[in-house]
């Protein structure tokens, strides 16, 4: 008996010696010093993804995680969730025998490590307050010193975390969520999804990253074209331009020739009548040679405009075709965790994705706000 107490005691500090505090920790409203709270990031988006679908009836999920005592303070780990399906709060249907047997099934078959540390329930509207109801299932259910409830209102995106203290289930003013690659809870939500963790995914992947590189090989196939187009656009603009100056260059020349003429065949012995008339004719000419540079110039600025429009409506295109596939643009409903199993069929580019959009908070994203998927 005494061996198999130093046994124990051996392995719980050989726990404490691997443990180690998570480095990417957020905190969340005004958490207590006594009691902490860390739920793991993957955690919380299932919790979202079950919130989703319950607008009418309620859906509900066990915690696994584990306790520990950092710096006095003790705290709880919540490092994955699993559905409960089949209990109905309305009807008193909860967690009877059955369900408890599927739940240690489902520990066993996708969680290797982690003991039930509490429970959460989710509703759109739910209140964020406990209930008698509420907890006399706890205390039938989750009995025990620190065992926490988690009430979710997919409604208003709302949470709140209570612990059993002192017979009662206390609210609590905040909690952490950390982040860590969580492997397990990772494939257990792809399960959830209907895909399972295996190279099909992969395959899938490569087979959209062929898709997106054809693309990009077809949006420089359009490019080249384009900017063929647009060197033949500006060859015509300049030969049609070049005609109009040359016509207006033809034009001033002949009235020069007219004045030339005019001098040498209309001599009169009036001074002053021959001074008059040439005057008005040097006028005339130099009315003339204004107008003509006004429409040179006239004619410059309006192929000088035009040009720089033309190639911005192109290279607008062009940058619009490039971009194609790299970017995704944020629709209504949309969470981080749906996009990345929306493009990549996976969830281990959540991370690169948060940092290259600088992304500090992947639940505070907007409809219609456009984001990078890769490099």
């Amino acid at each position: 008996m005494v061996d198999d107490v130093k046994k124990e005691d051996l392995q719980e500090k050989k726990r404490e010696v691997l443990f180690s505090m998570p480095k990417n920790i957020r905190q969340i409203g005004q958490p207590e010093d006594n009691r902490k709270i860390y739920i793991e990031d993957y955690v919380m988006s299932f919790i979202r993804y079950l919130g989703k679908e319950s607008t009418s009836t309620y859906k509900t999920a066990v915690f696994l995680g584990d306790y520990r005592e950092v710096e006095g303070n003790q705290c709880i780990f919540i490092q994955g969730a699993i559905e409960v399906e089949g209990i109905d709060l309305e009807e008193g249907k909860c967690f009877p025998k059955e369900i408890w047997e599927s739940i240690y099934q489902e520990i066993e078959e996708n969680f290797k490590n982690g003991s039930i540390v509490g429970w959460m329930l989710t509703k759109a509207g739910i209140p964020l307050e406990t209930t008698e109801v509420l907890e006399k299932i706890h205390i039938d259910n989750f009995s025990g010193q620190d065992k926490t409830l988690m009430l979710y209102d997919t409604l208003e995106r709302e949470e709140c975390f209570f612990v059993f203290e002192k017979k009662h289930l206390k609210k609590k003013e905040g909690y952490y969520i950390y982040y860590e690659k969580n492997q397990e809870m990772q494939n257990y939500m792809l399960k959830k999804k209907g895909i399972m963790p295996s190279e099909k995914v992969d395959d899938y992947a490569i087979k959209e990253m062929k898709k997106r590189m054809e693309g990009m090989q077809e949006a420089k196939r359009k490019k080249r074209q384009t900017r063929k187009k647009i060197k033949i656009a500006s060859i015509l603009g300049a030969v049609f331009v070049f005609g109009i100056l040359w016509q207006n260059r033809e034009m001033i020349k002949e009235w020069g020739h007219v004045k030339e003429t005019f001098l040498e065949n209309n001599q009169v012995d009036n001074d002053k009548d021959d001074e008059l008339f040439v005057e008005q004719q040097e006028s005339k000419i130099t009315i003339s040679k204004e107008e003509v540079d006004k429409k040179e110039e006239v004619d410059k600025q309006g192929e000088t405009e035009k040009k720089p429009k033309e190639e911005k409506v192109e290279t607008k295109e062009v940058v619009q075709i490039e971009e194609e596939g790299q970017y995704y643009i944020i629709q209504p409903g949309d969470t981080m965790v749906s996009i990345c199993m929306k493009q990549f069929q996976s969830l281990e580019k959540m991370d690169d994705i948060l940092k290259i959009n600088n992304i500090e908070d992947k639940d505070k994203i907007v409809a219609g706000q456009k984001i990078k998927l890769w490099e």
